[in-house]
């Protein structure tokens, strides 16, 4: 039978952390589209993967935030200092979102209704605004999170009676499963709601959709198989590692930290499991204990764990709690609460994760550790139709270093109209540099129409040095942002081999040729 449990969130957790109000029209852009808004954003239709200047066009006036991940685990520890006082026993899915098991605090607090209505008057008292978080309470995680987004709606607590999840979820769309590709399926096959789902047989679920449809299949059905108390015995120990001497640092205690959630992920790893519930406890000299619990279904990494005990220890040693340390951190440790079989991961064609690249993460966590967080970035893949477009430098905890795929498919299957043919430049300037692409008459190369007004014969680059051309590959045309005046672009790019058997990427733009890359 599946617990009783508590869910309250609030969608919009990275704007309100920023101090804005529910009835402001905000939002935080990332990759030049919406990903968080404000009610007040909502209700002028600026909707979640909305363009930003789409957006913009909706509300002039509309704040655009970046997202700022530590700000918000930082600020959320005020919410978890305030749920202290119901129970101990709080698990953190995402800063703006937690749960916990609600049996025996229901009890002291007189009742469900009594607890639902005394945890939202204290979180209204601690961000001094009314109807931001949506609190749900029902048999088991996934319906007790379809209840607390109803409650958003509603502005009440949603209490699902216990033994009618099945029959509350039964309505619910098939697109709150979080499954997009096999929500989509689903709704081609007929099946619209959570209740038809939930109505195939078994047999043919795992026949057709496997395990995940399984697992699916039992969220739909109000089948909840979290635990939501500590187990009594686990198959891994905690790990724990002095500091010496104490500090107050949060970048040292983060790379120790790092180095525990290494130990973790090898014993895991030999036992074929994998971490879907952690806590994290730190102990200062004085003997105080602050320990939170994080929950991510799927599995822990190591980047994943140190990087939530760097928000958890900012949020403590900042005194956003109430309860700061009141000495030098001594101690840390990483309890692993929960454990399951390890799914799997797709491996390197010569069979597993290679010893340099478990290096190279090491070597970043140190300089992180060294230098802060935002310090170390590494190339991540977005898709573009020039060099410089294709990637962007992001920092390295946003992205798992062992177990990440070079281009998200999604990214790759992008068709990017005018983008230019394998294989890709070896260099790739930071600054273009000007040039002169000369014909057979030595007169500057133009461009009409998008085609070439005559062969390429050489290219003329500074300090009167030219180099004859051999071959040459193009254009391509490209017309990008037509519709926004300040930041439309119109060029066309080509490809050439010179006589000294080196090959260039040169653009037209603006009446004038550049020197954009080179190729090895």
């Amino acid at each position: 039978m599946s617990q009783r449990v508590l869910v309250l969130g609030c969608p919009w957790w990275p704007l309100l952390a920023a101090g804005v109000a529910r009835d402001t029209p905000a939002v935080v852009i990332e990759a030049n589209r919406v990903t968080v808004g404000t009610p007040g954003a909502a209700a002028l239709s600026i909707t979640v993967g909305l363009r930003r200047r789409e957006a913009e066009g909706r509300c002039p006036t509309l704040a655009i935030l970046k997202p700022d991940p530590a700000r918000e685990a930082r600020e959320f520890e005020k919410i978890l200092g305030a749920l202290d006082g119901f129970t101990p026993f709080i698990e953190i899915l995402r800063p703006g979102t937690c749960l916990f098991a609600t049996k025996a605090c229901a009890r002291y607090f007189g009742g469900e209704e009594a607890l639902a209505a005394q945890v939202l008057a204290a979180i209204t008292a601690t961000v001094c605004q009314e109807g931001c978080f949506g609190l749900g309470i029902a048999d088991g995680l996934f319906a007790a999170g379809i209840a607390a987004r109803k409650s958003l709606r509603t502005g009440e607590p949603v209490i699902v009676p216990a033994g009618e999840s099945t029959e509350f979820l039964a309505p619910q769309p098939v697109s709150l499963l979080g499954r997009p590709d096999l929500s989509d399926l689903l709704r081609r096959l007929g099946l619209k709601t959570l209740g038809a789902f939930a109505g195939l047989p078994t047999a043919d679920v795992l026949a057709r959709f496997g395990h995940d449809g399984i697992e699916a299949h039992r969220r739909a059905a109000g089948v909840d198989q979290h635990r939501f108390v500590p187990r009594a015995s686990r198959p891994v120990t905690e790990l724990s590692e002095e500091l010496d001497p104490p500090t107050v640092r949060s970048d040292i205690v983060v790379f120790a930290g790092k180095g525990l959630a290494d130990r973790l992920a090898g014993q895991l790893e030999a036992e074929g499991l994998a971490c879907n519930k952690v806590v994290i406890e730190a102990t200062t000299e004085d003997g105080q204990t602050f320990s939170r619990t994080w929950r991510l279904d799927g599995g822990f990494s190591p980047g994943a764990i140190a990087q939530r005990m760097r928000w958890q220890l900012d949020g403590w040693l900042s005194g956003s709690g109430d309860r700061p340390p009141g000495s030098a951190l001594a101690k840390i440790a990483i309890v692993p609460e929960e454990v399951t079989a390890h799914g799997g991961v797709q491996l390197s064609f010569w069979g597993g994760q290679t010893e340099p690249g478990r290096r190279a993460a090491r070597g970043i966590a140190r300089l992180q550790g060294l230098l802060g967080p935002e310090a170390v970035v590494v190339p991540e893949y977005r898709g573009g139709r020039g060099p410089n477009d294709r990637f962007r430098l992001v920092p390295a905890d946003a992205v798992d270093l062992l177990n990440r795929s070079a281009t998200p498919e999604f990214m790759a299957a992008a068709p990017w109209p005018g983008h230019l043919p394998t294989p890709s430049p070896a260099l790739v300037f930071s600054d273009r540099v000007g040039v002169g692409v000369l014909d057979g008459n030595g007169k500057n190369l133009g461009v009409d129409d998008d085609r070439l007004t005559a062969r390429p014969a050489c290219v003329a680059l500074g300090g009167g040095h030219r180099l004859d051309v051999i071959g040459w590959a193009g254009p391509w045309p490209v017309n990008e942002r037509w519709w926004d005046p300040k930041a439309s672009r119109r060029l066309v790019r080509l490809q050439i081999v010179c006589a000294n058997n080196n090959a260039y990427l040169v653009s037209f733009e603006k009446g004038r040729w550049w020197l954009e890359a080179a190729y090895d």
